[in-house]
């Protein structure tokens, strides 16, 4: 059964050339977005992450019914019929499977995104992600100890990464709505998602419904996970809501952008969009399993963790050890950092492969063990060069968790 809803989605895309006057939202001279009032975030100085819209989607898993409510509309104050225009966009909801236990109850839902303007590719996204929000009961095995999906949790089982963009802990105290977490009006009265990493399924042009995320880049390089108009992608969401609980969740879209610096108006090719129009920090990556792991009981386990793992990063160079990002590999099998040796093991123009090797110090089950990949970036952060503050710090860093068995 497909549902189709049709929303103002809040498109953080530039309105071209209109007057800033009269608007309180700062702009600078290199700023390319000079349009007022348009919801944004800026993740370094180099790129631009744009919140496109949120939902809240309530799915009735008895009645195969799925709500959608707008969180977010867009405003402008200045004139720009052509972007208004095009405003418009579909999200379609196919609920694909729903599978009832005692327990909990998994629901496949189909998720299609379309382009909010189907006629102009100047505002061509970039690594899309599709971010569904929940609760934090556990905690993030590294030091930053961060709130993440426990077993008590709404969970997205087969996540591409997960993000701290947006989360509602981190980016509700920002004083502009540009920049922080935003429910609005229409949230669900009393209930906000307290995760700090949540959980996203990648989008592109071209990138099929249950295809490999990291695959597809790899014979797609040329279209730099580009998001263009016209068109919709969709992806599958496996779902997990345990019991008791609602199934109510948050649901954000969020896209990179930068202006087409070569200036055609539209567009002629991708090159003309610099390469920092492409997100600053890896949201995809491939591990390859080849631990070790035994457990009999509480005196007889023990094995090792064993991953190779490729970072796709559109911008990183490596020649012998790379230094742009650092990897982290935690658990609570063992203590410590999980450092991994930063030489590659495979290299090619935007994808390097790294192993990973870690003794399991203490297993308490013979439960698949959650293991976190972090990719750390040591000279970026959430800050924005408009100087709006959250409470997001700490290094900026891609999220991606694999379970042993």
């Amino acid at each position: 059964m497909r549902f189709t809803v049709s929303a103002f989605i809040v498109v953080l895309i530039a309105a071209i050339g209109c007057s800033n006057g009269g608007s309180d939202i700062p702009t600078t001279p290199s700023d390319p977005l000079t349009t007022p009032n348009l919801e944004r975030s800026v993740s370094s100085e180099n790129s631009n992450r744009y919140l496109w819209g949120i939902w809240e989607v309530c799915i009735d898993p008895v009645a195969e019914t799925i709500d959608v409510i707008p969180q977010r509309s867009a405003t402008f104050t200045c004139n720009i019929n052509f972007a208004i225009d095009g405003l418009t966009s579909d999200l379609l909801l196919s609920l694909e499977n729903v599978d009832v236990q005692p327990d909990y109850t998994d629901i496949s839902i189909d998720v299609g995104i379309s382009h909010p303007f189907p006629v102009q590719p100047q505002y061509t996204g970039f690594d899309l992600m599709g971010v569904f929000m929940g609760n934090g009961s556990a905690v993030y095995p590294g030091p930053s100890g961060f709130a993440v999906a426990g077993p008590d949790d709404q969970r997205l089982i087969n996540a591409d990464g997960y993000t701290r963009w947006f989360n509602e802990p981190e980016f509700k105290s920002t004083t502009s709505p540009l920049f922080r977490y935003y429910p609005g009006q229409l949230g669900t009265p009393g209930y906000t998602p307290t995760a700090l990493l949540n959980p996203y399924r990648y989008f592109a042009t071209g990138l099929d419904a249950n295809a490999d995320a990291l695959d597809f880049l790899a014979a797609n390089a040329e279209n730099r996970g580009s998001f263009g108009p016209p068109g919709t992608v969709h992806r599958l969401y496996e779902l997990r809501f345990p019991k008791p609980g609602g199934i109510v969740f948050q649901y954000s879209v969020i896209a990179h952008w930068q202006m087409n610096v070569n200036s055609p108006d539209p567009p002629t090719s991708l090159d003309d969009f610099p390469p920092g129009a492409n997100s600053d920090e890896a949201l995809v990556v491939d591990i390859e399993d080849s631990s070790t792991l035994f457990f009999v009981d509480g005196t007889n386990f023990g094995g090792d963790v064993i991953l190779d793992v490729s970072v796709w990063d559109w911008s990183a160079e490596c020649s012998v050890v790379m230094d742009e990002y650092v990897i982290n590999c935690y658990s609570d099998a063992w203590t410590g950092d999980g450092s991994v040796n930063m030489a590659p093991t495979v290299q090619s123009e935007h994808c390097n492969t790294f192993q990973i090797e870690v003794p399991a110090e203490v297993l308490t089950s013979n439960d698949p063990l959650p293991v976190w990949i972090e990719v750390n970036y040591p000279d970026l952060d959430y800050t924005n060069k408009f100087g709006h503050l959250n409470d997001a710090d700490g290094p900026l860093a891609g999220y991606f968790m694999v379970e042993i068995p």
